[in-house]
């Protein structure tokens, strides 16, 4: 908006008119339109964050649930396309490999219990097989899920 800008139009004008020469208006207006151009730049940094904090958020609080990132990007009204690529930019990582993060922090955090099941670890953080959380979990962590309790946890459980 070009209030956003110059909040006073008379102002806008009474410039324009005092601006003599050709090459005075040009700077001027150049001006103008790279304090425009600045503003724009910030409100649009300011709504990507916006939308990254609350795909974060989402994530954070839900990862076990998510099969697809389109149940995070369709609450919030973007594509998923839109959303990875501003997520990647603010980030460094996609959506994908966030949620991936997410949920092997937390299923490092379970193994810690000696309580808890590998089976159940895996269902809590949102891997239907067991198996296929273990194959997962190796490839991340160099170690079976079981490994990785007998060694960060000193416990044998499963």
């Amino acid at each position: 908006h070009l209030r956003d800008v110059v909040p006073d139009e008379r102002r806008l004008w009474e410039r324009m008119i005092r601006s003599e020469t050709l090459p005075n208006i040009r700077s001027w207006l150049t001006n103008l339109l790279e304090t425009a151009r600045r503003k724009a730049g910030e409100r649009s940094s300011s709504r990507t964050a916006a939308i990254v904090r609350d795909i974060r958020k989402i994530l954070d609080t839900e990862y076990a649930g998510i099969q697809e990132i389109a149940q995070v990007t369709d609450r919030l009204y973007i594509s998923v396309r839109y959303a990875n690529s501003i997520f990647r930019k603010e980030t460094g990582i996609t959506i994908g490999d966030y949620l991936f993060q997410q949920r092997m922090r937390a299923a490092k955090r379970l193994l810690a219990d000696p309580y808890c099941r590998i089976g159940e670890v895996s269902e809590q953080v949102g891997y239907g097989s067991p198996s296929y959380f273990t194959s997962v979990f190796r490839e991340h962590t160099g170690m079976t899920p079981r490994e990785y309790r007998e060694t960060h946890c000193g416990q044998a459980s499963g």
